[in-house]
């Protein structure tokens, strides 16, 4: 067993070491990132209003089995382009903000008397300012791992997104069927850590908690690695999982200046 962590020890290095170790953390950055996210935070706002909607034939939301389909339960956003930025201030504080883009496109349905085939579309748009407050801790030596620069970070944001969710029924010249808006002011308090290896990646673990008014407390852990290739420009891919066990994966650009 030691042998084969001595192993992977070399192995790791051998691939991911560097010349020059960085020189601690760079708050001044902006990150480009794409990927997919099968959660929407105003999800059960979405869906309570999709079980709300009245068929004209049954009169009645709550007794339409296609209101209340298996594929509006979860599958509102497919595609995510984010933007997040922090400008350092002193003495490890920071202002931090981020901007999210989501889509979604998808069809439910069958072709019969009480279940028609409906066309999905989903798009939201979600926005963030606020400050970030980092705590030193000291370096960290595990064997031929030595965490050069590690760091508790914290942070508190306000913001507010916006969704919106479209369905069109297939019969009848394509029928609007549901037409559903939400906006909602949300809270992000989050409690982390951060390191540096001397292979010259920075990994980073935090907590997210999401509130907002009139909704459920959306629990996220957030988990990223980012590598340096260049100077002030790195690549890194990031994980959020969340409280209804989905998750948001995606790789993004680092600029630093």
């Amino acid at each position: 067993m030691n042998k084969s962590l001595v192993s992977l020890s070399i192995t790791l290095s051998l691939l991911f070491s560097s010349n020059v170790l960085s020189e601690g953390f760079n708050d001044n950055y902006l990150k480009f990132g794409s990927g997919v996210n099968g959660f929407s935070p105003l999800h059960s706002q979405l869906r309570d209003e999709i079980a709300k909607n009245a068929s004209f034939l049954t009169g009645n939301g709550n007794n339409d089995p296609d209101a209340i389909s298996n594929a509006t339960k979860e599958h509102y956003a497919e595609k995510v382009m984010d933007i997040k930025g922090s400008i350092d201030i002193g003495n490890n504080y920071s202002l931090i903000g981020s901007y999210a883009r989501e889509k979604g496109n998808w069809t439910d349905g069958d072709d019969d008397p009480s279940h028609w085939i409906r066309d999905w579309k989903y798009r939201s748009s979600e926005l963030f300012v606020g400050m970030g407050k980092n705590v030193d801790l000291h370096p960290q030596n595990f064997g031929n791992i030595l965490l050069t620069y590690t760091q508790l970070t914290t942070s508190l944001m306000y913001g507010k997104n916006t969704s919106k969710l479209e369905s069109v029924r297939r019969f009848a010249g394509n029928r609007l069927w549901n037409n559903i808006s939400q906006s909602k002011n949300l809270a992000n308090f989050s409690l982390g850590v951060r390191t540096i290896s001397n292979f010259d990646i920075e990994w980073a673990a935090k907590y997210n908690r999401v509130s907002g008014k009139n909704m459920k407390v959306d629990h996220q852990i957030e988990v990223e690695a980012t590598k340096n290739i260049a100077n002030n420009f790195a690549l890194g891919a990031a994980v959020t999982t969340h409280r209804y066990g989905d998750a948001k994966m995606g790789l993004f650009v680092k600029a630093s200046f």
